[in-house]
C-alpha cells in the first residue's frame, strides 16, 4: 500500500525484504533487498541485510561479493569491514580477514570480539609481533579481560620472552584461572614449559 501511495523509498523496500525473509519467501526478500541498495546505495542497512541473508544461507562467497561492493561505495564503514573479515575467515582467507579486522579497528570498532578474532588470525598467520601489538592495544580498552591476558602470555612465551610471559600469565590467573584452556588450545607447545608449570602450581 505504501508503495502505491507514494514514491518507493529504500526504507520501504528494506522492510518488505525483511518481512518476506521472515515468511520464508527468500526470492522476494532478495528482490527487495536489491531494490533497497539500488534506491539508496549509501544506506548501510540494505547492504547488511543482503550480506546477512546470504550468510545465513551459508552462501559465504555470495555474501562476500556484496560486502565487497558495499566497501567500494563506503570504505569508512566499520560494520562493513567486520562482516568482510568474518566472511573471509569463514572462507579461510586469513590475510583478507586480518585486513578487515584491522580496518574495523582503524575506523573505531573497539569491541572485545574484534581484538580476540584478529589475534587468533594473526597467530594463524604466524605474525607474532602484530599479534602482541594487537593484544596490548586491546588491553588498553579491556584491562581486566582474562582472554586477552592469556593470549598475550602465550605469545610472549612463544617468543621466549619469559619475563613478560610470566607477568601476563599471572595476571590472567588472577582474573580467571578457568580460562587457562585458551593456552592449552592456542599454545599447546608452551604448556610443558617449567615457567608455565610453576605458575600453574
Amino acid at each position: 500500500i505504501t508503495l502505491e501511495l507514494d514514491d518507493p523509498t529504500s526504507f520501504a523496500y528494506l522492510r518488505l525484504g525483511k518481512c518476506y525473509q521472515k515468511l520464508g519467501a527468500y526470492d522476494l526478500a532478495v528482490k527487495f533487498y536489491k531494490k533497497t541498495v539500488k534506491e539508496d546505495p549509501l544506506l548501510d542497512k540494505g547492504w547488511i541485510a543482503l550480506v546477512d541473508f546470504y550468510s545465513k544461507q551459508l552462501n559465504y562467497q555470495k555474501a562476500l561479493s556484496y560486502i565487497e561492493k558495499a566497501t567500494e561505495i563506503d570504505s569508512e564503514n566499520a560494520l562493513y569491514w567486520i562482516r568482510y573479515a568474518k566472511l573471509n575467515k569463514k572462507l579461510n582467507f586469513f590475510e583478507e580477514a586480518e585486513y578487515g579486522y584491522r580496518k574495523a579497528v582503524d575506523l573505531g570498532n573497539y569491541e572485545l570480539e574484534t581484538w580476540l578474532q584478529r589475534s587468533d588470525i594473526l597467530l594463524q598467520l604466524g605474525e607474532l609481533d602484530g599479534l602482541i601489538s594487537n593484544l596490548e592495544h586491546g588491553l588498553e580498552f579491556y584491562p581486566d579481560d582474562a582472554e586477552l591476558e592469556y593470549r598475550l602470555a602465550g605469545a610472549y612465551f612463544k617468543l621466549q620472552d619469559i619475563t613478560k610471559g610470566r607477568f601476563h600469565l599471572q595476571n590472567a590467573f588472577k582474573i580467571d584461572p578457568e580460562f587457562f584452556i585458551i593456552i592449552e588450545e592456542l599454545y599447546p607447545e608452551i604448556v610443558g614449559m617449567d615457567e608455565v608449570k610453576l605458575i600453574i602450581t
